[in-house]
């Protein structure tokens, strides 16, 4: 549960960092925030991956507001456990453990 904490507060120190991308519309933009929740899909499982990114939204909407009445929240969260799932499925197929 700690080391989950610590990544969503990473991740939200991520997303602070964001910038758009230049000749595009505004609402393109970077973020590295997404990486703490594949560290956490190797290192704790799914569950944990996708606790971080939710908690992560969560933060994100009561500290910086939306400004896309939560469809481009819904659609982060949708886009990384789209990511995530088929990269734990690839994983588990591998045959690979996890070390703690």
């Amino acid at each position: 549960m700690v080391l989950t904490a610590m990544l969503v507060g990473l991740a939200g120190a991520l997303m602070s960092l964001e910038f758009s991308l230049p000749m595009m519309p505004p609402f393109y933009k970077i973020d590295f925030s997404d990486v703490p929740s594949i560290i956490a899909l190797f290192s704790l499982g799914p569950v944990s991956a996708v606790l971080v990114e939710v908690i992560k939204l969560i933060v994100k909407v009561v500290t910086v507001g939306t400004n896309t009445d939560y469809v481009g929240e819904l659609a982060n969260l949708l886009g990384i456990v789209l990511f995530i799932l088929p990269t734990w499925f690839v994983y588990k197929k591998m045959n690979k453990t996890r070390k703690l």
